[in-house]
């Protein structure tokens, strides 16, 4: 994949995740903290356990996607303690377990560091634009990785339109229609997995004769299924938009393959290009590590994808990440800084109709319904702005929340088909606002100057 290609996913990855406004929250103020944790993933949120726990209160800058890339998963099974959990449930757990140890959370996303002295400086831009400097005496980095890209033509124009990343966040279009996933390994298993509850037909484009999986238990019970198809020793070499489907050109036969949407799952790239020239790397991105998880850079550690590219799992992430986090507190010394950590708001959870209708008829203010998947980036990132708007706008509307798995009532009462999105109701249960995307960012202004 040319750096071109690279730069626009990024890009487009970035739009997606970060394109809400939310309302300005109670700002951290340029502050120094004895451990900063770049990552919201199993990684960040296991070490941000450890620190708490050890009577130091680290920071978590979460970046663009709370949870990680395994909340893209709905069936986690070698988690040690669960049988099967989804991932968003895991990271879910995670969360609520640093948040009650202690550990406080700036939502945003990392644009520059300086590590050449101490304390380090990184330079956060939260996702209202509010850019704030951090000071950390230690730092783990644990930032996780982005799905890699094909490079082949028709593949960027037709990139979060016909061709996807993340099953949970998109299988709902292809409900009862036929998709092809690409991919060799548990990533792809994964999204196959998934898209199989929902699609007609799912077609698993191999590059090899077999797949690289450490979990063939859970690779059988997927080919297994009735309308799971494999198509092995093929690559894909161009997709073609259609009117109404995607067309794509394999290797292995001159036929090519008619289906209505195409999800990749071929790997991913580390999120290092902050560190380039500041961490030593190696030829792929990785961060080199030198002393168990510390970095080229004393007092700097890192732990999970970005520092790990052969086992690539929730296990080892969480064991690296304890491991950087013990080592990490060598350094923190004897002085604290404690925060007073920002209210949280609960927000009611509801499952159907007639719990609508009474949240409606109880209400003399408008509700605002958001709905969302646990196993949803995009959601996950939108949710804080979310629990900002229901804390400074609870005198205008009463907000609530509906999710995939248990609220299938409302999603087809509403024709929702891809989220996060968010429907304003009026005191009557009707619909006087509807947005996904980066309409989003409208719903304050509407609650406030309603028409």
């Amino acid at each position: 994949m040319g750096s071109m290609s690279l730069k626009k996913f990024l890009l487009l990855s970035l739009a997606l995740l970060l394109g809400v406004k939310p309302l300005p929250s109670a700002p951290i103020v340029d502050e120094e903290y004895p451990v900063v944790i770049l990552g919201g993933g199993v990684a960040a949120l296991t070490a941000a356990v450890q620190v708490s726990q050890a009577g130091f209160q680290p920071l978590v800058i979460t970046g663009p996607k709370p949870g990680g890339i395994i909340v893209q998963s709905h069936s986690v099974r070698n988690w040690p303690g669960e049988i099967e959990i989804s991932g968003g449930e895991l990271a879910d757990k995670l969360q609520k377990q640093a948040d009650a140890c202690g550990t406080l959370f700036l939502h945003g996303q990392v644009i520059d560091v300086d590590v050449s002295k101490q304390p380090f400086v990184f330079t956060v831009q939260s996702s209202e634009n509010k850019v704030q400097k951090i000071r950390a005496r230690t730092c783990i980095v644990a930032l996780g990785a982005l799905p890699k890209l094909l490079g082949v033509p028709g593949e960027q124009e037709n990139l979060f339109s016909s061709i996807f990343t993340c099953a949970p966040c998109d299988g709902m279009h292809f409900k009862n229609k036929t998709v092809a996933v690409i991919g060799g390994g548990d990533s792809a298993l994964t999204e196959a997995h998934y898209l199989s509850n929902l699609a007609k037909k799912v077609y698993l484009i191999v590059r090899k004769d077999e797949f690289r999986t450490i979990q063939p238990k859970y690779r059988d019970s997927v080919l297994s299924r009735p309308n799971v198809e494999v198509i092995y020793n093929t690559t894909v070499s161009s997709f073609q938009k259609n009117e109404n489907d995607l067309t794509l050109t394999l290797s292995s036969t001159k036929k090519p393959l008619t289906v209505h949407g195409a999800f990749l799952a071929i790997g991913s790239l580390p999120n290092t290009a902050l560190f380039k020239g500041k961490l030593e790397l190696d030829k792929e991105g990785f961060i080199v590590l030198k002393n168990q998880q510390e970095t080229s850079v004393p007092r700097i550690y890192a732990a999970g994808d970005v520092s790990d590219k052969v086992y690539k799992q929730a296990m080892t992430a969480a064991g690296d990440a304890t491991k950087a986090a013990l080592q990490a507190q060598e350094h923190f010394g004897n002085h604290l800084i404690l925060q007073t950590k920002s209210p949280t708001t609960s927000i009611q959870e509801i499952d159907s109709m007639d719990q609508l209708r009474s949240v409606i008829s109880s209400s003399k203010k408008p509700t605002v319904v958001y709905f969302y998947s646990k196993s949803c980036p995009p959601c996950r990132s939108f949710s804080p702005t979310f629990d900002t708007w229901a804390t400074q706008l609870s005198d205008k509307a009463h907000f609530v929340k509906a999710r995939d798995t248990v609220a299938d009532e409302i999603f087809e009462a509403f024709n929702i088909r891809a989220m996060p999105s968010v429907v304003i109701l009026d005191t009557k249960g009707k619909p006087i606002f509807e947005a996904r995307g980066a309409e989003l960012e409208k719903v304050p202004a509407i609650l406030q100057h309603p028409k």
